[in-house]
């Protein structure tokens, strides 16, 4: 199977029936971080600070913010947030799954999609990190119900946080 650059296609993602090359999987991700960056103003900042909650995404938010910024805004993981310049690398199935058990259990969220790389999901995180030789790390795990509907209903995460995203407007 060929990816659509036509180079030989390395990379199975569940939600997509034909496969990616390596070079279009990594081109196509750091897209979407540049989205989030411009949105969220991060070229502005003297420095960024990455709050590390111990799960696989925070190696992959530094490799893509060093590799987009280059020595131009230095970045530094940090145990505790700390202040306006703080980016909380948080995937695109964590947020779906919070959104999902607070609606299920009636609750009223707020600003729970303030982090970074919510347009990732943990699929590509584990992928980006095996391919980039990251370090390993738990992967965050969604529950059974969200995992079932992901499945009759592939990007069910992506389409939470957007929708929230457009309630919060």
């Amino acid at each position: 199977m060929n990816c659509r650059c036509g180079k030989k296609a390395e990379i199975d993602l569940s939600y997509e029936s034909d496969g990616v090359c390596r070079h279009c999987f990594l081109k196509r991700m750091e897209r979407r971080v540049r989205k989030e960056i411009r949105d969220k103003d991060v070229g502005s900042w003297k420095k960024i600070c990455l709050y590390d909650l111990g799960g696989a995404s925070v190696g992959l938010a530094e490799h893509f913010l060093k590799k987009i910024f280059h020595e131009r805004i230095p970045v530094e993981r940090v145990s505790s947030p700390n202040g306006s310049c703080t980016l909380t690398p948080v995937s695109a199935d964590r947020v779906g799954s919070f959104l999902l058990e607070s609606f299920l259990r009636d609750e009223v969220c707020k600003n729970i999609v303030q982090g970074f790389l919510t347009s990732v999901s943990e699929e590509e995180i584990r992928i980006a990190n095996d391919l980039l030789g990251l370090e390993k790390r738990e992967v965050f795990h969604i529950s059974e119900f969200q995992r079932e509907m992901e499945k009759s209903l592939p990007g069910t995460a992506f389409g939470l946080r957007k929708s929230w995203e457009f309630l919060e407007r």
